[in-house]
């Protein structure tokens, strides 16, 4: 038999607060039983019709975590020219990718699986976490030397999308859209620790833009990642002043960072508001995210 694809149920609130009751048709409630989950808030996004809606599965991305390895902790090389850099939710921040702190493992260890390798644009998503996940702390790959060998722990998931089809930064940004959060949130209602699994990623819901924006939309992404590259390279500076002991040393590179990360901020606060009016219907091109680094509030 078929599997049943995934729609979009219809839910009817019967009282919200005190304890919210919802009517679901019966066959969807295999997915999740907790009445909050079902809250039509979550489903915002449905109410924009400009572009069609699609999920990530109409895709059909390849998607898996890094390896399981119980009651072991892997030898940091510390080098990455030694090994392979393993990367975990802590190197997935609000921004893009801090890989500063991430260790380096052993090439064919356990700990380096061939299938969580990662490659050049694809799309890292934390697998748990109101820390991780529940902050769309998502992120593209971008490095593109082959040389520079990573792999993911297994709490991230690689998302490898077609890139000729839709692009990865669009994604990762639509994720952090308050139309992705509003998905992301509602994985999280009513249960402890979330886990997203394979299935959930699939079925995450997004509107299709035009290419060119989506290019468009790409190019600002690189622009804000590499204002970030440039404070994660004055925050490895300061940790290594910090563990030589020179704590006046330090103080410039801290400020450097502070000072571009501040900018990377900015830019993608100021790419996915552009992106939400791209969806709204009340924006066709998109701007340079650099020029917020004119305002004085940035440049402070």
């Amino acid at each position: 038999m078929a599997k049943r694809k995934r729609t979009t149920p219809k839910v009817k609130v019967i009282r919200e607060y005190g304890p919210m009751i919802v009517l679901v048709w019966f066959g969807d409630l295999v997915e999740r039983m907790d009445p909050g989950f079902w809250n039509p808030k979550w489903l915002e996004y449905e109410r924009y019709k400009k572009y069609p809606l699609r999920t990530l599965g109409d895709y059909q991305p390849f998607i898996t975590y890094g390896a399981i390895v119980p009651h072991q902790k892997p030898l940091n090389l510390r080098d990455w020219r030694k090994g392979v850099l393993r990367v975990g939710q802590k190197q997935l921040t609000d921004v893009v990718l801090d890989l500063t702190e991430a260790i380096v493992v052993e090439e064919g260890s356990r700990w380096d699986v061939p299938r969580a390798r990662i490659e050049y644009l694809d799309l890292l998503f934390p697998r748990s976490g109101v820390g991780s996940l529940g902050k769309a702390r998502v992120a593209v790959w971008l490095l593109e030397d082959a040389s520079r060998k990573a792999v993911v722990d297994c709490f991230v998931d690689i998302v490898r999308l077609p890139k000729d089809k839709i692009r990865p930064e669009y994604v990762a940004v639509y994720i952090k859209t308050r139309f992705g959060r509003m998905q992301i949130n509602r994985w999280l209602s009513g249960v402890g620790t979330i886990n997203v699994d394979f299935d959930d990623i699939r079925n995450f819901h997004l509107h299709v833009i035009p290419m060119p924006l989506q290019n468009q939309i790409a190019f600002q992404y690189h622009s804000l990642v590499r204002c970030h590259d440039i404070a994660t390279e004055a925050k490895a500076r300061m940790l290594r002043c910090k563990e030589q002991g020179n704590l006046q040393a330090a103080e410039r590179p801290r400020r450097e960072y502070k000072r571009n990360l501040k900018a990377a901020e900015a830019m993608l606060a100021d790419l996915v508001r552009q992106v939400e009016e791209v969806i709204e219907g009340t924006r066709t091109e998109i701007e340079p995210v650099t020029r917020i680094l004119e305002t004085e509030e940035v440049a402070a």
